[in-house]
Formats: structure tokens, sequence, C-alpha cells
């Protein structure tokens, strides 16, 4: 995160991306489309919606903060890698995610 003025934002890209910067105050870490939107890639609603859970739930296992940067970039990438595959099982792509980070959560659901 960085501070604009007195108002924090994810990171410069949101500021960028038409429609994200009017939702500045909403943006949360949890958001995963600045991360879709900068890779390129296109997905339909419904796989959005599961790739925005997996990220969200990975945060959580982080505990959500003070993570740098970085961090969240990382998770985002890798759930987008497996989405790109065609994975859409958010349990499978949350793991994706947290795997570049160490984590080993085969064996367990999301939540």
């Amino acid at each position: 995160m960085r501070e604009s003025g007195t108002e924090q934002t994810f990171c410069d890209f949101c500021d960028r991306v038409p429609g994200l910067s009017a939702l500045r105050g909403e943006i949360t870490v949890g958001s995963i489309l600045p991360f879709i939107a900068r890779s390129g890639a296109v997905f339909n609603d419904l796989a959005t919606q599961v790739m925005g859970e997996a990220f969200d739930a990975a945060c959580k296992e982080l505990h959500d903060k003070g993570q740098p940067t970085i961090v969240y970039e990382v998770i985002a990438k890798r759930i987008i890698d497996a989405a790109k595959k065609g994975e859409r099982d958010p349990v499978r792509l949350r793991n994706a995610g947290l795997a570049a980070l160490g984590f080993d959560k085969e064996d367990k659901e999301a939540g």
C-alpha cells in the first residue's frame, strides 16, 4: 500500500485503471481485479469471482496485515496463471497462490 494524500490505495496501478480509482475507498487488499487487468488476461464473470474468492482466502491466511505489495502480486500471479490453465476450484486456486510462499494447504479446505 502507499499513501496518497490522506487516503491509502493498494498500488499505483489501481489509480490508473478506469473505474477503480473512483472506488479508491472501497478497494481492499483482497481485490484481484487490478492484477487481472495488468496481466492482460480476460476471464468471464464467474471465473473472476472464483479467482477473487481464492485471492481473498489466501490473503486471509496471511492475516491480511503487514505484507509487502510483492507478496500480494505473487499470490495473484499464481492464481491467474492457474486460472489461465483452466482451474476454477477456489480452494485449488488459493493453494496455488499460497504455494509460491511455501504454504502447503493441499489437504485443507478454504475458510
